[in-house]
């Protein structure tokens, strides 16, 4: 018998740790801007995926506390 796995959230995503990922909006922060597209790592999921530590590298270098929804698979 089949099943179905539960639907997440809109703003949950099961992106699992060092997954590559890209931003979907912009971030500002006090380093400086991140626009959509651009390219980060997770280092971390918080409770199962609410949120995540995403590292970028370019055009700045920071790690960012995000939604799931605020991210998309890099492949």
């Amino acid at each position: 018998m089949a099943t179905s796995s539960p639907k997440l959230p809109e703003d949950r995503s099961p992106f699992d740790d060092q997954a590559l990922v890209r931003l979907r909006s912009v971030v500002g922060t006090d380093a400086g801007v991140l626009l959509p597209g651009a390219l980060g790592t997770i280092v971390y999921r918080h409770d199962g995926g609410d949120a995540y530590e995403v590292e970028f590298s370019d055009p700045i270098a920071l790690v960012v506390t995000l939604r799931g929804g605020d991210l998309s698979p890099a492949a």
